[in-house]
C-alpha cells in the first residue's frame, strides 16, 4: 500500500521528487503500513462508487471508464512490486499510469457536471499550472550539478543505501567505493567496486575499477587485463573502451590503442572520445 500511496499522492501533489528510491521498511507500522492503505481504500471507495453512478446513468462513459480504469490498473499493478524490480519506486514509472487516472477524471468530471462553472474550472486550472510551476522551479536548485542533486535526494532514502542493512545490492557498494578513493584509500575502493561488480555488474563500478587501476595505481597492464575480461559483459560500454584506449597507449600499444580509441568514439562520438582518437590518430600528446 506504500508504493500505491505514493504514486497516488504525488499525482496530486509532487512533494518529494528523487532520481533513486531505494526504500528499507524493517517494520510494520501506522506511518508505512495502515495510514497509507487506509488512503488507497479511500482513493478505490471514491473510484468504484463513481463508477457504480457512472453506470447507472450512462453505459457509453461506464464503458471508457473502464478503458480508462484497466490503463491505470494495469501501469499500476507493474510497478507494485509483485515482481521484483530494480528500484522501489520511481516518479517517472507513473508516466504510463497516469495517462489512465487522468482518463478516469476528465470523464468523471463531465458526467457529474464538475466543468459547467467555467470560472471555476479556470481557476482551478490556473491555480494547479502555477503550483507545478513553482514546484519545477524549486526542484531545478537541485540540478545544478551531481553532488548538489545527489546530497538532496539521498537524504529521502536515508539509511537504504546502507551497505549494513542491503549487503546484496549494488550501488551502495559503488557509491562506498567512491568515498573511499577521495579519502585515497585506493585498497578499499577497489574492493568496494568488486563488490557492487559481483553483487549486480553495476556498469559505473567497471568504470571506476578500471580508472582506479590506471590513474591511482598506475598500472595499465591491470587496467587493460579488468578491462578486456570486464568487456564481455559490456561490449558496449564506450568509456571502458576510451580507459582501454589510455592503458594500451600507456603500454605503447598504438595500434591497438587507436582501435579502442574508434570504438570509444563510434559508441559515443563526444568531445572526450573525439579529442583522444584526434591526438592519437595525429600523435599529439
Amino acid at each position: 500500500p506504500q508504493i500505491a500511496f505514493f504514486y497516488l499522492k504525488t499525482f496530486f501533489w509532487p512533494a518529494s521528487l528523487a532520481i533513486d528510491r531505494q526504500e528499507i521498511i524493517r517494520e510494520v507500522s501506522f506511518y508505512n503500513f495502515y495510514l497509507p492503505l487506509i488512503f488507497v481504500l479511500l482513493f478505490l471507495s471514491v473510484t468504484g462508487t463513481a463508477l457504480f453512478l457512472i453506470y447507472k446513468r450512462n453505459g457509453n462513459n461506464f464503458k471508457i471508464c473502464l478503458f480508462f480504469l484497466l490503463w491505470f490498473g494495469l501501469g499500476m499493478g507493474l510497478h507494485l512490486q509483485i515482481f521484483p524490480l530494480d528500484m522501489a519506486l520511481a516518479e517517472r514509472w507513473f508516466y504510463f499510469p497516469i495517462a489512465g487516472l487522468l482518463g478516469l477524471v476528465l470523464i468523471s468530471g463531465s458526467q457529474f457536471n464538475l466543468f459547467n462553472q467555467k470560472k471555476l474550472l479556470y481557476f482551478f486550472v490556473i491555480l494547479i499550472i502555477f503550483a507545478l510551476s513553482i514546484r519545477t522551479f524549486i526542484r531545478t536548485f537541485d540540478w545544478r550539478n551531481g553532488l548538489t542533486l545527489f546530497s538532496h535526494d539521498i537524504k529521502l532514502s536515508g539509511k537504504s543505501f546502507s551497505t549494513k542493512l542491503a549487503p546484496y545490492w549494488w550501488t551502495n557498494w559503488n557509491n562506498l567505493g567512491v568515498i573511499y578513493e577521495r579519502q585515497k584509500d585506493f585498497e578499499r575502493a577497489g574492493k568496494s567496486y568488486q563488490k557492487a561488480i559481483d553483487n549486480g555488474k553495476y556498469y559505473l563500478a567497471y568504470e571506476n575499477l578500471a580508472g582506479l587501476f590506471l590513474n591511482h595505481k598506475k598500472s595499465p597492464k591491470e587496467a587493460k587485463e579488468f578491462i578486456e575480461k570486464s568487456l564481455i559483459d559490456l561490449p558496449n560500454n564506450w568509456k571502458l573502451h576510451y580507459i582501454l584506449a589510455l592503458s594500451e597507449l600507456q603500454l605503447e600499444n598504438r595500434e591497438p590503442a587507436i582501435q579502442s580509441a574508434r570504438k570509444a568514439y563510434q559508441l559515443s562520438p563526444n568531445e572526450q572520445t573525439y579529442r583522444l582518437l584526434k591526438n592519437m590518430a595525429t600523435n599529439s600528446p
